[in-house]
């Protein structure tokens, strides 16, 4: 039976269009679940994180020295695709609680290679699996999961059933909040920025062309800190777009005074 060919379905964020002599402005919090995740395990694996090791990389030695040796020799080693794309599907799938057939089917990979990549994992940065057990803890003795900002959320189902849902709830609540606080000091600092929607881990605003030499105060505005013992600094990635949301473009920080000719 022939398969169907694919549908282009169309991107409704062309639909968002800015105002006469607007610009559309988005920070993005890009990354920021993982961001979240590596604070709270803490350890070799969050020094590893943010001090730029290419963790990944260090993945796909690992895969070639156990099952191809052939890739030690490719010219992109050590970043071949498609491994490298599922050696992040294994890694964050594994972090929030994916077992070997759940993260199997959803990398493409086979199940024998994620059964090794585990134990690999968990044996290279142990803090992930006790991070795992803080969460599962809380579940056992609260019913509940807690995050940085002191909200929470009460599962009912089985704590097996929960588990994922619940190691997943805890960063991308604390993003989504992160980056609602931003919204709402932005609001507050610059209220010539025109805020819009939040999706997630960005925002949206529009500011007038005039404004636009004015986007560092907009950047410097939208920080947030998570509240941890240690503090976690939250800073977005911003782009912008005169046309559309979905035309919107990294920020040239060293040009403004050419955008806004």
């Amino acid at each position: 039976m022939q398969r169907p060919a694919a549908i282009d379905l169309p991107n409704p964020r062309k639909l968002f269009i800015p105002d006469a002599d607007c610009i559309l402005v988005e920070p993005d919090l890009a990354g920021a679940d993982a961001r979240v995740v590596a604070w709270e395990c803490g350890g070799k694996f969050r020094d590893d994180f943010y001090s730029g090791v290419k963790m990944h990389q260090e993945t796909q030695r690992w895969f070639a020295r156990t099952f191809m040796p052939q890739l030690l020799t490719h010219p992109d080693f050590p970043k071949v695709e498609p491994w490298y794309t599922r050696h992040k599907n294994w890694m964050f799938g594994t972090i929030y609680g994916g077992k070997p057939p759940t993260v199997s089917n959803e990398s493409g990979t086979p199940r024998h290679i994620v059964e090794k990549f585990q134990p690999y994992l968990f044996e290279r940065y142990p803090e992930i699996s006790a991070w795992q057990n803080s969460v599962k803890d809380e579940l056992l003795t609260k019913r509940s999961i807690s995050n940085a900002f002191g909200y929470r959320i009460i599962f009912f189902d089985r704590i097996e059933q929960c588990f994922p849902e619940a190691l997943a709830w805890r960063p991308a609540s604390t993003v989504a909040i992160a980056c609602m606080r931003g919204g709402l000091q932005v609001r507050a600092e610059c209220p010539w920025a025109k805020p819009l929607l939040q999706n997630h881990d960005a925002f949206l605003f529009q500011i007038h062309k005039s404004r636009i030499r004015d986007l560092p105060a907009l950047r410097r505005a939208f920080e947030v800190t998570v509240p941890y013992p240690e503090p976690l600094l939250m800073k977005a990635e911003f782009k912008l777009s005169a046309k559309s949301w979905a035309d919107c473009k990294p920020v040239d920080w060293n040009n403004l005074e050419e955008i806004a000719a």
